[in-house]
């Protein structure tokens, strides 16, 4: 019983990391977007 919960457990803690990583390179992303318009508009 006690296995099944830690295999439960990593499983979700590889789902966060998942989520962690694909919401951090929206951020950069967006940030990289946003800079290049900032620099657009001021050429």
């Amino acid at each position: 019983m006690h296995g099944e919960q830690e295999q439960e457990d990593k499983r979700l803690n590889k789902e966060k990391l998942e989520y962690i990583k694909v919401g951090s390179l929206v951020v950069i992303a967006i940030s990289l977007a946003i800079i290049a318009y900032v620099i657009w508009q001021v050429m």
